[in-house]
């Protein structure tokens, strides 16, 4: 159980830095935009999977065949 939730918060705290990583390479250069910082990485992240369907986590909706 240890291993799982290890590997849960590692998950957790890795992907906002990647994205941001991402972000701060890519979008400046080619948007004209701003860099952004970790939390706000990890904002963006959590505001796309609430937009766009995320946060499954394996259960499927009962009211979509």
């Amino acid at each position: 159980m240890i291993t799982i939730t290890l590997w849960f918060l590692i998950v957790l705290f890795l992907v906002p830095a990647i994205f941001q990583w991402l972000w701060n390479m890519t979008c400046p250069q080619i948007f004209r935009v701003s860099s952004i910082r970790y939390w706000q990485a990890f904002r963006l992240l959590i505001l796309a999977a609430l937009l766009f369907g995320g946060f499954h986590f394996g259960f499927r909706n009962p009211f979509i065949p």
